[in-house]
């Protein structure tokens, strides 16, 4: 199955305390100043005198009925509360502060459905701290014995602050409201968070645990902030869950973008398939960013990104960055499902964003991407579907702009092959609107598509074939390789070695590029070159075309027609004859190397025609014609042919012939 790699999900076990509820008990203060008191039976009040403060507590738990407060000097203040009895704190009530509230308690913390959380920022955690590390603001969270669950499903808000939930295994089924801010939910053994100021934190799992587990199934929101879910495992097995069946929410808010990073690690399993969203809805905004990381990572069922923006589209990153190359960890095998969809979109002005699908080693990828252009202004975006070693791609990629340019989908085999009808053995490998297959760092597995997929690559994009080693256009393509690209589209075939074309090839005015040799990816092998087989004409109805093997000791092997219509022709390397052929281009047609080789050349151009290396010096030309109407300019000295010269224009030596 195609899913197989996230098949070992479980839900997380949540243990939650059956005792009676109460307020808090057995207040302490082992740290700075803070006096406790009740004004009614249901309600108690905090007031704390210092910057920081460590209360100590017997037990910590508020019931449906009752409310707790902290008076605190100020926004930035910040209490620890820390548990000392044997019970979890379980929150039914209402907690309020207006400043910063760590609760710790290795017993387990649960907030019940129908809890009201609101403070200035949250630490919920069943990972200790040091009352020194915690009053110099050194903020490290470390198990020490038992450590039980943090989860929440109540209503947790906090105002240009943060909410961090921190232990072994967090989970959130309520509401996480962190506006301007951060939402954190964080497994491990060993947890460090860095206040960055104004509201956002940083988290860094130190640390990893046995069975880690960081779980959404609720909502969470921080616009103009920043979400994270991340787990580190300590198992041998890949039992890392990083799981999101939920809304998770961070769009851009006064020019500020949101970003959701959902990491399970370089060992850990995460799954989506529930609604990311970091985008800018109001005039002007762009969109945010959105990472799902991991070693195996899936989106499932509906899952949905969203980092579109009314002034440009944002950056959507699953299981690495472009080619693998960036400073995230790339995932092991990723996995996009059929009904899964990411967008980049730019709304109304601006360009597409950027998505990239990446691993290592394996990705499917069957669902749809967009990076659309604005409706008014601005290009299409940048997608990258790769795997390292395999790909298997039957999905739909829009990259259009209705008043720009297109932009690029780029593909990552190893050796591409064209073959005939329907039988590529990944069928559909191009979408709709813009394809490029690209190489990046090697691969084992070729890559082919059928003709029917690449033809179906519409008018108005641009089309980009890359490989490691070779691109072949198989012979017996039905009709030939007939694609759509118009005026200003190109379509170009670029490989580490050959370039071998054996069906007739053609655009509606896109130009074409044929690169062998070519130096984008690996090493390129020095010898490579581009071939034209007796069937592989090439006809451009008005685009110019280009043959070139780069810095190749090779001659391009010419044996077939190359028809450029009204544009131009040129041919940047020495160039052998294998049969009869004419190349026509009216723009002009330039042979910039040596040509040679027993067959007939005829040359059909009403502008210039140019020889800048000898003719026939190695191996005569059967025969050398040129059309009437242009200028021929012989500047390589020597033309040699067994049979007739017949020159039908004007001629220009620019050496001794």
């Amino acid at each position: 199955m195609r899913i197989s790699i996230l098949s070992g999900l479980v839900a997380a076990q949540v243990f939650v305390s059956s005792t009676a509820f109460a307020l808090p008990t057995d207040p302490k203060v082992v740290a700075g100043q803070a006096t406790v008191g009740q004004s009614a039976p249901a309600s108690m009040q905090i007031q704390q005198g210092t910057q920081n403060a460590i209360i100590n507590w017997g037990g910590f738990g508020i019931a449906g009925n009752e409310s707790v407060v902290f008076q605190q000097p100020s926004a930035s203040s910040v209490v620890l509360n820390r548990v000392i009895g044997a019970s979890p704190s379980d929150i039914f009530g209402r907690l309020t502060a207006n400043g910063q509230i760590f609760l710790v308690n290795p017993n387990g913390i649960f907030f019940a459905r129908g809890a009201q959380v609101e403070t200035g920022g949250l630490v919920a955690s069943t990972l200790g701290i040091s009352n020194e590390s915690f009053m110099s603001g050194r903020y490290t969270f470390q198990k020490d014995g038992a450590a039980g669950s943090v989860v929440n499903a109540g209503t947790i808000t906090t105002l240009s602050g943060y909410a961090a939930l921190i232990g072994p295994q967090v989970a959130n089924s309520g509401v996480i409201n962190a506006r301007l801010g951060t939402a954190a939910l964080a497994a491990g053994d060993r947890v460090t968070l860095d206040m960055v100021g104004d509201g956002l934190i940083n988290v860094h799992v130190d640390q990893a645990a046995v069975n880690a587990s960081a779980l959404n199934s609720g909502t969470i929101i921080a616009d103009g902030g920043n979400v994270l879910m991340t787990a580190r495992s300590a198992n041998a097995l890949l039992d890392t869950v990083v799981n999101t069946t939920g809304v998770i929410r961070a769009n851009t808010m006064t020019e500020r973008g949101g970003s959701i990073i959902i990491d399970g690690g370089d060992k850990g399993v995460v799954s989506v398939s529930g609604t990311l969203q970091a985008s800018g809805q109001r005039a002007g905004e762009k969109g945010g960013t959105v990472k799902v990381l991991g070693e195996y990572v899936g989106l499932f069922d509906n899952a949905k990104i969203n980092a579109s923006g009314d002034a440009g589209g944002g950056t959507v990153l699953i299981g690495g960055n472009f080619q693998g190359k960036g400073p995230e960890h790339n995932a092991f095998r990723t996995y996009v499902g059929p009904n899964a969809s990411i967008h980049a979109d730019a709304v109304t002005n601006g360009d597409g964003g950027k998505v990239v699908v990446w691993s290592n080693d394996t990705t499917r990828y069957y669902g749809s991407i967009s990076v659309r252009g604005g409706a008014q202004s601005g290009d299409g975006g940048f997608v990258e579907i790769s795997g390292k070693h395999n790909l298997a791609f039957d999905g739909k990629v829009d990259t259009t702009a209705p008043h720009g340019k297109a932009g690029s989908l780029l593909l990552d085999p190893d050796n591409i092959t064209i073959v005939v009808d329907t039988t590529g053995a990944n069928d559909a490998q191009v979408g709709a609107t813009d394809g490029t297959v690209a190489f990046a760092d090697g691969g084992t597995t070729s890559f082919t598509i059928s003709e029917t997929a690449l033809e179906g690559v519409g008018s108005g994009t641009n089309i980009l074939l890359q490989a490691n080693v070779d691109i072949t256009v198989n012979a017996g393509l039905t009709g030939g390789l007939t694609l759509a690209q118009t005026a200003g589209q190109s379509v170009q075939f670029s490989a580490g070695n050959n370039v071998t074309i054996s069906s007739p090839m053609s655009t509606q005015g896109g130009s074409i590029t044929l690169s062998a040799n070519h130096a984008t990816g690996t090493t390129p092998s020095g010898t490579g070159k581009v071939v034209l087989n007796s069937a592989g004409s090439l006809t451009s109805n008005g685009g110019n075309i280009t043959l070139t093997n780069n810095a190749s000791s090779s001659a391009i092997d010419l044996g077939a027609n190359v028809n450029a219509g009204g544009g131009t022709v040129s041919f940047q390397n020495a160039v052998n004859l294998t049969a009869d052929v004419a190349v026509t281009g009216n723009g002009a047609v330039t042979f910039v190397g040596a040509v040679n080789g027993a067959q007939a050349l005829t040359v059909n151009s009403s502008g210039v025609t140019t020889f800048s290396g000898g003719v026939g010096g190695t191996a005569a030309l059967s025969s050398l014609t040129t059309d009437s109407g242009g200028t021929t300019a012989i500047n390589g000295g020597l033309v040699s042919t067994t049979g007739a010269q017949t020159y039908n224009d004007a001629v220009t030596l620019g050496a001794n012939a």
